[in-house]
């Protein structure tokens, strides 16, 4: 290849060489972009990704916002990425049947209540509620069909009820159980979340299972709640609620041992909980917590922020401060790894 060559005194000398030197006596200086961020973020980021591996690119942005650190979700990507081979698409899951869909009605009793279609918008918390209900497996790791070749009972699983508000993302009220609840039980734990919480909703949603039957009817009747269904089959009626429960297993159970003991495992979701309700940024609320929700926190982009890069502007921002060298701190929620309360301190 032909490369152009100058004449610097006696020597020449290669452009191409020209570009490769470093240093004040380099004939080219390349400038480094102000917006560019140091080499301290990328290793909090990749040591971060390396703790918590099942974290994606957006929950480990919003867990270093929190800490006071602005990054995007798409340069997260960026310093975490490493080369791997291209998952295989998942397979279409069949359709339901008809009469697996059917098995779900309310039992014995009344009939299954009329679905509305209009949307409920919660307008503020405790307007909107739901409720639900979960197998959690005991004895082993969590595999979806183990809960349905067993019988549904302790000490084979435990069946957990959780009423969850719509608009803060919170655990209005939860309760643990030995075997499926009754309707008056699950009527119990709505008394306790109107306790906890010093409201009652206006709606109430929930699917159609017998837990849901008279005795609930009655209940929101007595408090002037509308009790609204999910459609049988239908994607994404429950789907918050749903999306909760997923979180929970996979957050709480992945690669860990379900506790047989009724003390241990409320005493597993009572740290996972509470570490949701207060350090776990969820992506529904744009990385704010159920309990900054509840508070009217204002959104991370306007809180006390740090600024790591040395040359980029600040314009008397008041709420960002700048720093040379900061250290990563993990804790943890009643010394459960899996529960990470992440923040950054400026090293010495």
């Amino acid at each position: 290849m032909w490369r152009q060559a100058v004449w610097y005194g006696t020597e020449t000398i290669l452009w191409q060489a020209l570009l490769d030197e470093q240093g004040e006596q380099a004939p080219l200086q390349l400038r480094r972009p102000v917006n560019r961020m140091p080499e301290l973020v990328t290793t909090i980021v990749r040591d971060l990704s390396a703790k918590f591996p099942s974290f994606g690119n957006r929950r480990l942005a919003q867990l270093v916002a929190r800490a006071g650190l602005w990054v995007s979700a798409t340069t997260v990507a960026t310093m975490r990425k490493t080369p791997t081979t291209p998952k295989p698409e998942p397979e279409p899951e069949p359709e339901p049947e008809a009469a697996e869909q059917q098995s779900s009605r309310a039992a014995g009793g009344s009939p299954p209540p009329a679905v509305s279609r209009r949307a409920v918008t919660a307008k503020a918390p405790n307007h909107v509620w739901h409720v639900d209900l979960t197998i959690l497996p005991t004895g082993g790791f969590w595999v979806p069909w183990l809960p349905f070749s067993l019988p549904q009972v302790w000490p084979f699983c435990f069946w957990l009820g959780v009423v969850l508000d719509h608009c803060s993302r919170s655990v209005v009220a939860w309760q643990l159980f030995r075997k499926q609840p009754t309707g008056e039980e699950v009527v119990a734990l709505f008394e306790t979340g109107r306790k906890r919480a010093g409201a009652t909703p206006k709606h109430v949603i929930s699917d159609q299972g017998p837990q849901f039957g008279v005795a609930h009817r009655a209940w929101c009747a007595m408090r002037g709640v509308k009790p609204r269904y999910c459609a049988i089959g239908e994607h994404g009626s429950i789907a918050t609620i749903e999306r909760f429960f997923r979180s929970l297993k996979n957050e709480m159970f992945a690669k860990r041992i379900v506790p047989l003991g009724f003390r241990l495992l409320y005493a597993a979701l009572m740290a996972y909980l509470t570490w949701c309700q207060d350090h776990r940024p969820h992506q529904g609320l744009a990385g704010l917590t159920p309990a900054e929700r509840l508070a009217g926190a204002p959104p991370l982009a306007k809180g006390e922020l740090l600024e790591p890069r040395a040359r980029y502007p600040i314009r008397d921002d008041e709420r960002r401060g700048r720093v040379c060298a900061l250290q990563l701190v993990v804790e943890s929620v009643d010394g459960r790894s899996h529960l990470p309360i992440v923040s950054l301190r400026e090293a010495a």
